[in-house]
């Protein structure tokens, strides 16, 4: 029987790559056999050194010329891009400032639009292939003290819609995925009874990393290829996400 999701021979593009839910994401997209090109901030990640068809480039999301000169330099066209890096910017109104609202809008959501530019405008994208942005449920719902991280997040999803349509003349899919509380190494040891408590309000339970991975790896094959401009709610059934 035919594998339901076959990336083999794909080149797919993940940024935010060097832990969680991006880490997670590269992990799985190459185990169905596409190649990746895992950015990060860092440029590396254990988990995914050594691996074959995994290639970890150093690249800040907020170097527009950056990003422009590895779109340039990009040894083959792409199919796809999974933009996953994100700052949380956890902050009340009366302290928010302007530095730290510029880094949260620079990384979730500028930096999610200069890739599918260079992308596109360069023609290093595939006609016929897939973006997907890691939106958040904040963009959805108010959680109080996250205004900068869920104006990002809403930002994101608000291009998907637009993009949707833009993009569809090279029949270029573009969709985004919104997890609620997903348990990632990013919560520490002391943080995990905490965590727990927050799982009892979700009859599925709290997300994991393979099951946002799960659903990129879905956006990222040709089974989806009458889907685009939408938003995914992963929200494990939490009624006040739904």
């Amino acid at each position: 029987m035919k594998k339901f999701i076959d990336l083999t021979g794909k080149t797919i593009v993940v940024v935010g790559a060097s832990s969680g839910i991006g880490e997670g994401i590269a992990l799985g997209l190459n185990e169905l056999g596409a190649k990746v090109s895992a950015i990060s901030r860092r440029g590396h990640s254990e988990a995914l050194q050594g691996r074959e068809g995994i290639t970890q480039v150093a690249l800040d999301v907020k170097d527009q010329a950056g990003i422009a000169e590895y779109v340039k330099a990009l040894p083959e066209i792409a199919y796809g891009l999974v933009y996953s890096a994100g700052r949380t910017g956890k902050s009340p109104i009366t302290t928010m400032n302007d530095e730290l609202l510029d880094d949260v809008i620079d990384t979730n959501y500028k930096g999610f639009l200069y890739f599918i530019k260079e992308l596109v405008r360069n023609r290093k994208i595939e006609n016929g292939g897939s973006i997907v942005g890691i939106s958040s449920i904040a963009a959805h719902i108010g959680v109080e003290g996250m205004t900068p991280y869920s104006s990002s997040k809403a930002a994101m999803s608000a291009a998907v819609r637009v993009l949707g349509r833009e993009l569809a003349r090279r029949k270029i899919r573009i969709n985004a995925i919104s997890p609620g509380m997903v348990r990632t190494p990013f919560f520490t040891a002391d943080e995990q009874d905490w965590l727990n408590g927050v799982a009892q309000g979700y009859p599925l339970g709290l997300g994991e990393v393979e099951d946002v991975a799960a659903a990129a790896a879905f956006f990222m094959s040709e089974n989806s290829h009458y889907i685009t401009g939408t938003d995914l709610m992963m929200t494990g059934g939490c009624p006040w996400m739904s």
